[in-house]
């Protein structure tokens, strides 16, 4: 059966990205990949795991609030991704910490059978700022129960630092979400005039 051959991380201070090849044209019944980022400790020791934000649900599911999912219930569909939530967090303003270590560990996913070692579904939830109460992540449609197609590949670790001697970097962010900017102008029913600015 096929397997992960390889799997390459880059990083700056900001985003990461990831890119993973396998050993033959396709993975039999594939649907595509869970990604976890591993934080490590000076031993290379997991100090904690987090799954990627997911947005695509797959056919017959819809995301009509594009509110993320993770991996576990909508895996990556294709050979590379970038988590651009390794330092943003995409529920609140504060940041992840910099000058940390992680890795990520992909594996191939496709629809449970026997045999197949299950995908545990990590729960996601948002905080509604209408209604000041935490909510969970919800989407039109059946979930689909997935099973793990190859073992585990994990990247190389990287550095998320500020500080790559005798560089040190800072990211301006600009908007960059259109859907998630309307979603939040229109969550009081009206987008008025100047409210953008």
């Amino acid at each position: 059966m096929p397997s992960i051959t390889r799997a390459t991380a880059f990083a700056n201070n900001e985003v990461a990205f990831l890119a993973w090849t396998i050993d033959g044209p396709t993975i039999p019944g594939c649907l595509g990949f869970h990604i976890v980022r591993e934080y490590l400790d000076a031993a290379d020791r997991v100090t904690e795991e987090r799954p990627l934000a997911a947005y695509v649900a797959f056919r017959g599911q819809r995301n009509p609030d594009w509110l993320a999912q993770n991996t576990t219930v909508w895996p990556v569909q294709k050979f590379t991704w970038r988590d651009l939530t390794l330092r943003k967090r995409r529920d609140e303003a504060v940041r992840r910490p910099d000058n940390v270590r992680v890795r990520y560990r992909i594996r191939a996913v496709g629809r449970m059978e026997p045999g197949l070692e299950p995908v545990v579904v990590v729960p996601e939830s948002h905080w509604d700022r209408k209604t000041q109460t935490q909510v969970h992540h919800t989407y039109k449609g059946s979930p689909i129960p997935l099973g793990y197609l190859t073992a585990a590949q994990r990247t190389n670790v990287i550095e998320v630092t500020r500080s790559r001697p005798p560089f040190s970097s800072t990211f301006t962010n600009g908007i960059l979400s259109t859907q998630f900017l309307v979603r939040v102008l229109e969550e009081d029913g009206a987008i008025q005039p100047g409210e953008l600015e």
